[in-house]
């Protein structure tokens, strides 16, 4: 990708003026992604977005978020249009979950630990901050047993596919000064393997051991004791990896075609070299797979888990070739695909 898509790219991640302004009516933005190596320093002002010189001294304040940090100018009377396109955002992510830590009211926290294999795929190009996700939570042991790729209802602690949205925070009007969040992620269910469609939120701050992962708090339902419960999760982010033999990194997301006789409703999600897909019948019963490119042998895509009947989800090749898919009488409509 060339540099001008990238600082547009940079740009156009928290152009929310509804959000941002709110805390500030000056807001800068820099570009200080590792993979996209590049950096831009914009603010929003009113409705129009402008160039902040590198000389400038007005007083700011910084926060971040996976991708951006983001400074908020107090004063700042150097300022140059910059002329962006919408048609362009930060890259797709891949989220790898650390541990999960529970935090009871009426007892101490339990001890950090990671029962799930949690991987999330992340589309985040939308120049409003949204995007979709794909979400599947296996646990640990399922992934052990002697035909690890055939799962059962049970060894699924959690699959959620939808929309995710991401709000910058302002650290200076926050009144807890001990933890600083700078974003707020939340996730509308679409799909959801616990029968329930909402809406769920975290508070994301950084890491302090320079790891660059990102601690999210928020109030979940607790499997194990039945109730709503307040935790913390760890997170560490990736970028895609190339598949061989493609010179562009590439993102895919479908979703089946919603008619009135069409008794699914499911989302794909294929980046770099995974691919993740989550689908729900009317009925309730729940189909998913993941698979993971391997460049072992001669390189092939390997099914690493599989929950449901096959010949819904479509094979990752056939994905590549491009366009819909029509599988068993279920379509898979592309609804975008991403290139970088």
């Amino acid at each position: 990708m060339n540099n001008l898509k990238l600082k547009r790219l940079a740009a156009n991640r928290w152009i929310q003026k509804s959000s941002l302004t709110q805390f500030h009516p000056k807001v800068c933005y820099s570009h200080i992604s590792e993979n996209p190596k590049s950096r831009l320093t914009a603010s929003l002002h009113g409705s129009n977005i402008y160039k902040h010189p590198s000389n400038c001294s007005c007083a700011h304040s910084v926060f971040s978020n996976r991708f951006c940090m983001i400074t908020a100018f107090s004063n700042c009377s150097q300022l140059h249009q910059l002329h962006t396109t919408s048609q362009y955002n930060m890259p797709p992510f891949i989220s790898r979950r650390v541990y999960i830590q529970w935090h009871p009211s009426d007892m101490p926290p339990s001890a950090p630990s990671e029962p799930t294999s949690t991987l999330v795929l992340s589309d985040t190009s939308a120049p409003e901050g949204t995007g979709r996700f794909v979400d599947v939570r296996i646990h640990q042991h399922a992934l052990t047993k002697p035909n690890n790729n055939i799962l059962s209802a049970a060894d699924i602690d959690w699959a959620i596919a939808g929309v995710c949205t991401s709000t910058p925070l302002n650290p200076e009007h926050q009144e807890n000064k001990e933890v600083v969040y700078t974003r707020k992620a939340s996730f509308l269910h679409e799909i959801d393997s616990r029968g329930s469609d909402y809406t769920d939120e975290g508070l994301m701050c950084p890491t302090t051991d320079g790891s660059g992962d990102e601690l999210e708090h928020a109030v979940i339902f607790n499997p194990e004791e039945g109730v709503l419960m307040a935790c913390e999760e760890r997170w560490t982010d990736s970028d895609a990896d190339l598949l061989p033999g493609r010179n562009r990194k590439e993102c895919i997301i479908m979703r089946i075609r919603r008619t009135t006789d069409n008794a699914y409703k499911g989302q794909l999600l294929l980046l770099g070299t995974h691919m993740q897909a989550i689908v729900a019948g009317n009925s309730g019963e729940l189909h998913l797979q993941r698979w993971e490119y391997k460049t072992n042998d001669v390189g092939r895509w390997e099914l690493i888990a599989s929950l449901g009947a096959k010949g819904i989800i479509p094979n990752p090749d056939h994905i590549l070739a491009g366009g819909d898919l029509k599988v068993n009488g279920l379509v898979w409509e592309v609804i975008k695909k991403i290139e970088w």
